[in-house]
Protein backbone atom coordinates (compact mmCIF):
# COMPACT_ATOMS: atom_id res chain seq x y z
CA UNK A 1 0.00 0.00 0.00
CA UNK A 2 1.71 3.60 -0.72
CA UNK A 3 2.41 5.76 2.01
CA UNK A 4 -1.01 8.14 1.04
CA UNK A 5 -3.18 5.12 0.63
CA UNK A 6 -2.23 4.18 4.09
CA UNK A 7 -2.40 7.62 5.44
CA UNK A 8 -5.99 7.55 3.83
CA UNK A 9 -6.94 4.77 5.12
CA UNK A 10 -5.51 5.34 9.03
CA UNK A 11 -7.23 8.84 9.12
CA UNK A 12 -10.35 7.69 7.37
CA UNK A 13 -11.58 6.02 10.81
CA UNK A 14 -10.79 9.67 12.33
CA UNK A 15 -13.08 10.93 9.85
CA UNK A 16 -10.81 11.78 7.33
CA UNK A 17 -10.20 10.60 3.77
CA UNK A 18 -8.04 12.00 0.91
CA UNK A 19 -10.92 9.88 -1.12
CA UNK A 20 -14.29 11.08 -0.24
CA UNK A 21 -15.92 14.48 0.39
CA UNK A 22 -17.96 16.00 2.85
CA UNK A 23 -20.97 13.60 3.42
CA UNK A 24 -24.36 14.52 5.51
CA UNK A 25 -25.80 10.91 5.34
CA UNK A 26 -29.10 9.61 7.65
CA UNK A 27 -27.76 6.49 8.89
CA UNK A 28 -27.37 4.28 11.97
CA UNK A 29 -24.57 7.20 13.17
CA UNK A 30 -26.18 10.30 12.22
CA UNK A 31 -26.99 12.81 14.60
CA UNK A 32 -30.90 13.43 15.64
CA UNK A 33 -29.91 15.97 13.00
CA UNK A 34 -29.46 13.63 10.39
CA UNK A 35 -26.30 14.57 9.64
CA UNK A 36 -22.75 12.75 10.24
CA UNK A 37 -22.40 15.52 13.08
CA UNK A 38 -22.53 19.20 13.84
CA UNK A 39 -19.20 19.53 15.11
CA UNK A 40 -17.52 22.59 14.33
CA UNK A 41 -14.39 22.52 12.51
CA UNK A 42 -11.79 24.11 14.33
CA UNK A 43 -8.96 22.85 12.26
CA UNK A 44 -5.57 23.47 11.14
CA UNK A 45 -3.58 22.45 8.96
CA UNK A 46 -0.71 20.05 10.47
CA UNK A 47 2.30 18.82 8.74
CA UNK A 48 3.58 15.48 9.94
CA UNK A 49 7.07 15.41 11.90
CA UNK A 50 9.07 12.91 12.36
CA UNK A 51 11.42 10.82 14.59
CA UNK A 52 13.64 8.27 14.73
CA UNK A 53 12.12 7.41 18.84
CA UNK A 54 10.51 3.92 19.22
CA UNK A 55 6.67 4.27 19.02
CA UNK A 56 5.41 4.87 22.23
CA UNK A 57 2.74 1.98 24.08
CA UNK A 58 -0.66 3.36 24.61
CA UNK A 59 -1.18 3.50 28.46
CA UNK A 60 -4.91 4.19 28.69
CA UNK A 61 -6.90 6.45 30.29
CA UNK A 62 -10.69 7.81 30.73
CA UNK A 63 -12.50 8.65 27.84
CA UNK A 64 -12.60 12.59 27.36
CA UNK A 65 -15.25 14.57 27.27
CA UNK A 66 -14.92 18.12 24.88
CA UNK A 67 -14.07 19.15 21.35
CA UNK A 68 -9.99 18.62 20.56
CA UNK A 69 -8.08 18.93 17.80
CA UNK A 70 -4.86 17.64 16.10
CA UNK A 71 -1.74 19.60 17.36
CA UNK A 72 1.32 17.46 15.95
CA UNK A 73 1.07 14.60 14.01
CA UNK A 74 4.29 12.19 14.76
CA UNK A 75 5.90 9.33 11.75
CA UNK A 76 7.82 7.18 13.83
CA UNK A 77 10.55 6.78 10.97
CA UNK A 78 12.34 3.94 13.10
CA UNK A 79 9.31 1.52 12.84
CA UNK A 80 7.96 1.88 9.44
CA UNK A 81 11.49 2.59 7.65
CA UNK A 82 10.25 5.76 5.88
CA UNK A 83 10.07 9.10 5.98
CA UNK A 84 7.32 9.04 3.51
CA UNK A 85 6.07 11.98 2.28
CA UNK A 86 4.89 14.75 4.73
CA UNK A 87 1.04 14.47 3.91
CA UNK A 88 -0.40 17.48 5.75
CA UNK A 89 -3.76 16.42 8.30
CA UNK A 90 -6.64 18.41 9.41
CA UNK A 91 -8.69 16.70 12.55
CA UNK A 92 -11.39 18.18 14.99
CA UNK A 93 -13.28 15.50 17.10
CA UNK A 94 -15.74 15.88 20.09
CA UNK A 95 -16.24 13.54 22.80
CA UNK A 96 -20.73 13.94 24.51
CA UNK A 97 -20.99 11.20 26.76
CA UNK A 98 -20.02 7.77 24.79
CA UNK A 99 -20.78 9.80 21.34
CA UNK A 100 -17.97 11.22 19.30
CA UNK A 101 -18.07 13.69 15.92
CA UNK A 102 -15.28 14.20 13.89
CA UNK A 103 -14.48 16.56 10.94
CA UNK A 104 -11.40 16.66 9.19
CA UNK A 105 -9.06 16.16 5.91
CA UNK A 106 -6.02 15.31 4.27
CA UNK A 107 -4.00 17.80 2.38
CA UNK A 108 -4.99 21.20 1.84
CA UNK A 109 -6.88 20.15 -1.40
CA UNK A 110 -9.33 17.44 -0.30
CA UNK A 111 -12.75 18.17 0.88
CA UNK A 112 -13.56 17.40 4.48
CA UNK A 113 -15.17 14.67 5.56
CA UNK A 114 -17.34 13.56 8.42
CA UNK A 115 -17.92 10.78 11.07
CA UNK A 116 -20.27 9.92 13.94
CA UNK A 117 -20.58 7.18 16.24
CA UNK A 118 -20.17 5.59 19.94
CA UNK A 119 -16.66 5.65 21.54
CA UNK A 120 -15.31 3.18 24.48
CA UNK A 121 -12.41 2.62 26.39
CA UNK A 122 -10.96 -0.82 25.42
CA UNK A 123 -7.93 -1.59 28.02
CA UNK A 124 -5.78 1.10 26.88
CA UNK A 125 -7.28 1.37 23.22
CA UNK A 126 -10.27 3.90 22.13
CA UNK A 127 -12.96 2.30 20.31
CA UNK A 128 -14.39 4.15 17.72
CA UNK A 129 -17.55 2.30 16.32
CA UNK A 130 -18.77 4.68 13.66
CA UNK A 131 -21.68 4.62 11.43
CA UNK A 132 -21.71 7.53 9.51
CA UNK A 133 -20.57 7.73 6.70
CA UNK A 134 -20.51 4.37 7.09
CA UNK A 135 -20.40 1.27 9.26
CA UNK A 136 -16.64 0.62 10.98
CA UNK A 137 -14.91 0.34 14.02
CA UNK A 138 -11.33 1.91 14.69
CA UNK A 139 -8.98 1.04 17.91
CA UNK A 140 -5.99 2.74 17.88
CA UNK A 141 -3.94 3.09 21.20
CA UNK A 142 -4.97 5.86 23.45
CA UNK A 143 -3.33 7.73 26.01
CA UNK A 144 -4.51 10.61 28.01
CA UNK A 145 -2.86 13.42 29.22
CA UNK A 146 -3.52 16.89 30.86
CA UNK A 147 -5.32 18.33 28.40
CA UNK A 148 -5.45 16.21 25.73
CA UNK A 149 -4.81 12.61 24.23
CA UNK A 150 -2.94 10.68 22.10
CA UNK A 151 -3.76 8.02 19.38
CA UNK A 152 -1.14 5.83 18.35
CA UNK A 153 -1.44 3.89 15.29
CA UNK A 154 1.83 1.13 15.30
CA UNK A 155 1.91 -0.53 11.75
CA UNK A 156 5.09 -1.92 10.06
CA UNK A 157 4.70 0.00 7.21
CA UNK A 158 3.53 3.50 8.95
CA UNK A 159 3.37 4.24 12.18
CA UNK A 160 1.64 7.46 13.19
CA UNK A 161 0.83 9.11 16.25
CA UNK A 162 -1.50 11.67 16.26
CA UNK A 163 -1.96 14.42 19.57
CA UNK A 164 -5.04 16.25 20.26
CA UNK A 165 -5.40 18.60 22.23
CA UNK A 166 -8.71 20.07 24.36
CA UNK A 167 -10.30 23.79 22.70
Amino acid sequence: MSALGLVCFLTLALGLTACTPERNNQDAGATSSGSCGVVQDQMQEIPTSFTNDPVPTAAGGSLPTGTYVLRTRWQHVSASGGPYADIATRVTIAFTGDRFETIGRVAEETDATRSAGTARMDGNDLELSYGCPRPGVFRPGFTAQDGGFTLTLPDAELSLDYVLVQE
